[in-house]
């Protein structure tokens, strides 16, 4: 099935985000009641409805770039040792290892390819506080994706 996108034609500005929410909330009510409009007339939003095949597309992001954009997000979020300490210290870390180009889709073949190596080169401590960043990393892009606007955010990714 083709994605639709909807647009209504309007500036952004916090009163026209009011009314596409609002546009959007009446839609959602009616797919939830089972009474969705498909041709989209009740909403007034026909004319508006244009296909846009582009928003499936899953763009590939090394694992380190990803990580990168994920500490960047967390800057303003968390002390500046912390930052540079935890951090950097696991990006460093990324960057010296066999899986800096990676594809952040990783199989968990390669996820625990990334663990033993982790562990073979590093205290427990260390491996474990890399795994552990690692999966925040992956939370926060799944956060990402999972929202509406998300190939605008897969956008910033690269």
């Amino acid at each position: 099935m083709q994605r639709q996108i909807i647009s209504l034609g309007l500036q952004d500005n916090p009163t026209n985000r009011k009314q596409a929410e609002f546009k959007a909330r009446e839609i959602e009510l009616d797919i939830d009641k089972g009474d969705f409009d498909q041709t989209l007339n009740r909403y007034g939003l026909r004319e508006k409805l244009r296909s846009h095949p582009d928003d499936d597309k899953v763009i590939p992001v090394s694992l380190a770039k990803l990580y990168e954009k994920y500490i960047t997000s967390r800057q303003d979020l968390v002390k500046p040792s912390t930052w540079t300490v935890s951090y950097q210290g696991t990006l460093k870390r990324l960057r010296r290892s066999p899986f800096f180009d990676v594809t952040a889709e990783l199989t968990s073949d390669q996820a625990y390819q990334i663990y033993d190596w982790a562990i073979s080169r590093w205290s427990p401590d260390i491996a474990r506080q890399l795994m552990m960043q690692l999966n925040a990393c992956f939370n926060w892009a799944t956060a990402i994706t999972s929202w509406m606007f998300r190939n605008k955010q897969l956008e910033i990714l690269q």
